[in-house]
């Protein structure tokens, strides 16, 4: 049977880019390509394997840091999602974060590899922090979304550690691009429901941006507030 023997093949460890390609391939979607398309993937840089079959993919391959890098290096939408579900945290580097942010091109590959991977990484604590202060819309993005992915999917982390973030939102809050003010709104709320120490320190952030002179931190302060009553997804 043809899906027994792709199994057989996905639980070889020489598994090659290859033959991950033509899986992808197989597996897409037209209708899920045009619904990522509106999430900034760009048309044609996607064969649309839906969610459920990609889950299966990842179940099939495993952990595979190298191959991770060569899926990451084809530029496809498809191919960079997989590499962020089976990449290796403990074998990233700063390096290697570094480069990937500097090549996100859509809020959907910006997103999975803060909630997927970066989080994981020993350098999540640093490099969210230092790309906040990048002037590239999905590197600065990526900073609030991996302050956010910090606060909703380590449990362990302490309160304090989450304290040096919320000043940080709140200075960058007047950036005005779409996609840096999404990111800013959900960090800021995303800590802000850990907690109610948290929280009470976020509203107040929220409230101030809220009714500052900047539109842009007025929509950061009132979003962060709606995110705020939204519950703690999963770990």
């Amino acid at each position: 049977h043809p899906e027994t023997r792709a199994r057989e093949i996905f639980r070889r460890k020489d598994v090659t880019l290859e033959e991950v390609l033509k899986r992808l391939r197989q597996e897409g979607d037209p209708k899920h390509a045009l619904a990522l398309e509106k999430l900034g993937v760009k048309p044609r840089a996607s064969y649309g394997v839906p969610p459920v079959k990609m889950k299966k993919i990842v179940a099939e391959i495993g952990r595979d840091h190298r191959l991770a890098q060569e899926l990451w290096g084809t530029g496809l939408y498809d191919a960079r999602l997989l590499a962020s579900l089976i990449d290796e945290p403990e074998k990233v580097t700063k390096v290697q974060m570094d480069r990937w942010a500097r090549q996100f091109d859509s809020q959907a590959i910006c997103d999975n590899c803060c909630f997927n991977l970066f989080h994981a990484t020993q350098f999540a604590w640093g490099r969210c922090v230092v790309w906040t202060d990048r002037k590239e819309e999905f590197v600065k993005k990526a900073g609030f979304t991996l302050m956010g992915a910090l606060a909703d999917f380590e449990p362990k982390a302490e309160d304090t550690q989450f304290h040096r973030f919320i000043p940080i939102i709140e200075r960058c809050g007047n950036d005005d691009r779409p996609q840096v003010k999404k990111s800013a709104a959900y960090a800021l709320g995303a800590i802000g429901r850990r907690s109610p120490a948290l929280k009470k320190m976020c509203a107040e952030a929220a409230e101030r941006m809220a009714e500052s002179a900047s539109k842009a931190a007025q929509t950061v302060g009132k979003d962060a507030l709606k995110e705020m009553a939204k519950p703690r997804p999963k770990a």
